[in-house]
């Protein structure tokens, strides 16, 4: 692995490095999806597979069960980014890796569509638009 790569590797596969990361994307001021941030989840996803998926797993059951109404729709908004970069990167994962991803992926979407409301609903309306734009157009 060359020297960049490998120093991403070690700060993402740090479970304490991913929970500064999300803690700090979540007080962005911004309340639209944020397609820089969705890109570079779907890069470490492409680049380094399934390394990274539990750290981010555990997280996004957090981010999703956010109750306190000023983190709501931030939190709602990065884990629609970082589940977005999840399924653009794995466009050429194996099927045996898409099925593990998939397992747990599932669950967190139907649990967020299931509880969706008027701060959330746009930030998962754009995970899935530019989910599957990249199915047909890339």
């Amino acid at each position: 692995m060359i020297e960049s790569a490998n120093l991403i590797y070690n700060r993402f596969i740090n479970k304490d490095f991913v929970i500064q990361v999300i803690q700090m994307m979540i007080l962005d001021e911004k309340n639209e999806f944020d397609k820089t941030q969705f890109t570079m989840f779907k890069c470490l996803f492409r680049d380094f597979g399934l390394a990274f998926v539990n750290n981010f797993l555990e997280q996004l059951c957090l981010l999703i069960r956010e109750k306190n109404e000023e983190k709501l729709e931030g939190s709602h908004r990065l884990a629609a980014e970082i589940i977005t970069g999840m399924i653009r990167g794995s466009k050429y994962w194996t099927l045996e890796m898409l099925n593990k991803l998939w397992n747990n992926v599932t669950s967190i979407l139907t649990e967020c569509f299931l509880n969706l409301n008027v701060e959330t609903r746009q930030s998962w309306h754009k995970c899935l638009e530019h989910s599957i734009v990249s199915c047909f157009f890339f």
